[in-house]
């Protein structure tokens, strides 16, 4: 797999537009094009910008994954939400989390009725985080 194809695939996996992404590094979305399609070599500010974006530039220039994950700003959030919650804070996002989508999830007066691991779950809490199960 080529620079290009990598640079493409990474887009692809975070879920942006060409738009999206040209936008963050300051181009144009014809430039974005033009990268992926190997006609133009993309500078260094342009791989320092989408880096923060979450892009992994060590796979996009080499082929080779960080060995530490690339994070979304999204997920910099939730990491950065996560160790600044309670226990019962964590415990309420686990059981969240673990829930997922599935269909026999619902509200309930205060709090959020699941299925987690095959029990019964009731995460119940208010938006300040004071969560409980």
């Amino acid at each position: 797999m080529t620079f290009f194809e990598r640079l493409k695939e990474e887009r692809k996996r975070l879920k942006m537009s060409q738009t999206r992404l040209a936008e963050i590094a300051g181009t144009t979305k014809n430039s974005q094009l033009n990268y992926e399609k190997g006609s133009v070599c993309p500078s260094s500010s342009y791989l320092e910008a989408i880096a923060s974006a979450g892009v992994d530039v060590q796979y996009v220039l080499t082929g080779q994954r960080s060995e530490e994950p690339v994070l979304t700003p999204e997920e910099k959030m939730l990491l950065l939400l996560w160790r600044n919650a309670t226990g019962p804070g964590k415990a309420a996002a686990l059981a969240a989390l673990q829930a997922g989508g599935k269909s026999r999830r619902h509200l309930v007066q205060g709090g959020i009725h699941t299925e987690v691991g095959g029990k019964s779950v009731i995460v119940a809490g208010d938006v300040n985080g004071d969560f409980s199960i």
